[in-house]
């Protein structure tokens, strides 16, 4: 269906990446992933049409695509053109549908030419669904939560999550061939995300997905692409699968670049002992020898692989020393809190301890947000009391980062963190910001980065209770998996809000459920958010089964025989040049040993070539 080779994208003088091809079939649903500012929105965009890229690219013929982004400039539109907009087809072939009833009504000695064209456009009508067009309105409408009242009001009046709730529904309603989909779970609380799940799995579209959601990845997905600055590389399973199948691919290539360098290096040494013996010995055949290999030496340099790497983002989140909280964290009795007759907490009751991991779960507008201020203090609360332990120290992470875009990373971490240049890079390398990146304004850094920064900010003030909203919103998958470690690591209490099911089932060790104003304790988010369904409930968590792609035995089992002869020509290889160094050989013996070592070498190569074009096939 499209076919993309050697692209490439370019910001100015810098290379985003190049070298990139691949292929996406009718109906294939696939995760794009990669380290943060790797490329994958620009590839997005260029092949949705959006930026100028290079490379060549190929499509099936009337193929359609289109593109979900992730920030647009908010519109005068209304949402109910928005929405109709989807079927501007629709409405077109009802249109010369009504002018063919017209025209027959109006001219009935014409039937016989008019009714063939009306029959063709009412079969055409009906291949583009058009009875079925306020059917897919409604339900796309019920499923992102976009009520009826909204359909008159403008884009602008919105917030930013639910115009993006509005775009998503106008991009799925369009039903393109291939879709391209840039973070669709953001803005969406988990009932949605478990719609949207559901929806993407009935649909007929080619999926090519951005995001960072884990568990969306594992159930949506039966292919992965991930981006390198020189290629992309394919694994076809989801989400785990390709975890899995990424170390693999890493440990056994990094064993076959091990292996050449052995080589390299045993090479080199043979070289140097044959000029050496050659002088020594004024011997013709052994400076022969030495510059045999020097022509072989030079072959095997040029195919020299590159040392293998999987891209990652490194940092590390390191608190400052500090006291440990009391055991009773913070506790909230009967709090309550309205604005205007809405009353968005009711009697409120919790006890944070010492060390707990809580997640507050609800749905979007549920007041989770307003619960985080009422217990840092930023609203009052109109009932209610809020006790703090005299020892407990609070750090605060909000759901969306302002930074000031004007400073340099740098200099805003001197400024923040009043520390002197050297203190500022060390801590900055910490949280990976390294090399001249530290001087790059801040106006340039992703969501991601951004996030990092406040987070390596907020763990400097020794705090001994967090508080997070939306911790993981931005990061990539590497990132959120390194955030996860460093949590691990805290001794303090955490409390957080959050719709990353990965994260959720990970770090929490009590959930808590704020629905209508009301706070409970749940045993798990199938619970939460799916009650009705206790009988047969929905599967949100438990990641679904895929048929991972598997070796047969056979050529495993020749695999590990192949292997285990490579280890035993490395010992004979390197038994043969302690042989070899030995100075009291006659030419002849040097001779006779050095073609058994030639003759083992080249065996050795052979294998370790087998291995990597196994390696190559998976």
């Amino acid at each position: 269906m499209m076919d993309y080779r050697e692209g490439a994208a370019h910001y100015g003088a810098t290379t985003v990446f190049a070298g990139v091809s691949f292929h996406i079939a009718p109906k294939e649903r696939i995760g794009l992933v990669g380290v943060n500012g790797c490329g994958k929105t620009t590839l997005l965009k260029i092949l949705a049409g959006k930026m100028e890229g290079e490379g060549r690219m190929t499509l099936r013929r009337n193929t359609s695509v289109k593109i979900l982004e992730q920030d647009l400039a908010p519109s005068k539109e209304s949402i109910g053109s928005i929405l109709k907009g989807a079927f501007s087809d629709v409405d077109a072939s009802r249109e010369r549908l009504n002018e063919y009833e017209l025209e027959m009504a109006e001219k009935p000695d014409e039937l016989e030419r008019i009714m063939p064209l009306y029959l063709s456009e009412l079969e055409n009508y009906q291949e583009i669904g058009g009875y079925q067009v306020e059917e897919k309105a409604n339900r796309m409408k019920q499923g992102l939560k976009i009520p009826e009242s909204w359909l008159e009001r403008s884009m602008d009046s919105l917030s930013g999550g639910e115009r993006f709730r509005v775009r998503l529904a106008r991009a799925l309603l369009e039903e393109p061939d291939l879709m391209l989909l840039d973070e669709p779970t953001n803005h969406l609380d988990l009932p949605t995300i478990v719609w949207l799940e559901d929806y993407l799995l009935q649909t007929s579209m080619a999926l090519l997905i951005v995001s960072h959601d884990r568990y969306f990845l594992d159930r949506i997905v039966e292919k992965v692409f991930e981006l390198h600055p020189d290629h992309m590389e394919e694994y076809h399973g989801n989400y785990s699968y390709y975890q899995t199948e990424r170390e693999r691919r890493f440990l056994e290539s990094l064993k076959h670049f091990e292996l050449h360098q052995k080589k390299i290096q045993r090479m080199e040494a043979q070289i140097e002992r044959f000029r050496i013996w050659g002088k020594m010995r004024d011997s013709e055949v052994m400076y022969k020898r030495a510059k045999e290999l020097e022509k072989r030496l030079v072959k095997l340099e040029a195919r020299t692989p590159g040392k293998p790497w999987i891209p990652e983002t490194r940092f590390a989140l390191r608190s400052s020393q500090t006291r440990r909280s009391g055991k009773e964290v913070l506790q909230l009795k009967g709090i309550s809190k309205f604005f205007g007759e809405n009353e968005v907490l009711k009697d409120i009751d919790l006890l944070l301890r010492y060390q707990e991991n809580i997640a507050l779960l609800g749905r979007n507008g549920a007041g989770k947000s307003t619960l985080f201020k009422v217990v840092l203090g930023e609203l009052e609360p109109d009932a209610g009391e809020i006790r703090i332990g005299p020892s407990t120290q609070i750090a605060f992470m909000p759901q969306e980062i302002y930074l000031d875009s004007e400073r340099s990373i740098l200099d805003y971490w001197e400024k923040t963190r009043e520390i002197v240049t050297l203190d500022a890079r060390r801590e900055l390398a910490q949280l990976g910001f390294r090399g001249d990146h530290v001087f790059a304004p801040m106006m340039g850094l992703s969501g991601g980065e951004r996030r990092r920064l406040a987070l390596g900010a907020m763990m400097k003030n020794a705090p001994n209770t967090l508080i997070l909203d939306e911790p993981t919103n931005h990061l990539d998958l590497d990132a959120r998996e390194i955030l996860e470690s460093e949590l691990q690591k805290f001794t303090g209490t955490v409390l957080f809000a959050s719709h990353d099911r990965y994260f959720i089932e990970k770090m929490a060790d009590r959930l808590l459920f704020l629905e209508d104003g009301t706070l409970r304790t749940v045993d798990s988010l199938e619970e939460a958010f799916f009650p009705e369904e206790e009988d047969e409930p929905k599967q949100i968590i438990k990641k679904k089964k895929r048929n991972d792609r598997r070796r047969s035995d056979q050529p495993e089992k020749k695999r590990r025989e192949v292997e285990a002869r490579v280890v035993e020509l490395e010992n004979e290889i390197e038994r043969l040049d302690q042989e070899l160094n030995f100075e009291n050989h006659s030419v002849e013996e040097l001779q006779h040993l050095f073609d058994m070592k030639v003759k083992w070498e080249e065996e050795w190569e052979n294998l370790s070539e087998y291995l990597e074009t196994e390696e190559n096939e998976l």
